[in-house]
């Protein structure tokens, strides 16, 4: 069987999204992260880069290319899970209590008094 030409939709900033499974609408996940289908009563699974002829782009798509999304910086993000890896281990040596371990939020105040902004800046 021959395989499919990629098909592709353009969101509403321009983008160009591919058709497939993983940027449907109707797409599902089981609780043993097996990608189904709502509109096939979510019984058998899907390929991730399945098509059908009921596809209809999943809204969160329509954003990209917007502007409206942030990227965090790496560091940023190596930085939290440094801190959480330490607290994890701290936790399970009874150092400190899992009521001990700091919010996110707390985690990013102290990240940008110490390094600035979180995000990249484009």
């Amino acid at each position: 069987m021959a395989k499919k030409p990629n098909q592709f939709a353009t969101n509403s900033c321009g983008i160009r999204i591919r058709k497939c499974c993983a940027s449907c609408i109707h797409k599902c996940l089981s609780s043993t992260s097996a990608r189904t289908c709502a509109l096939q009563g979510k019984k058998e699974e899907v390929d991730q880069l399945h098509v059908c002829d009921h596809w209809q782009m999943e809204p969160s798509f329509d954003y990209a290319g917007s502007g409206q999304g942030r990227v965090k910086k790496k560091d940023f993000l190596m930085f939290v899970m440094l801190r959480r890896r330490t607290e994890t281990q701290s936790i399970e040596l009874g150092i400190i209590s899992e009521e001990e371990r700091l919010s996110i939020e707390d985690l990013r105040e102290e990240y940008i008094s110490q390094n600035g902004n979180i995000y990249y800046n484009f």
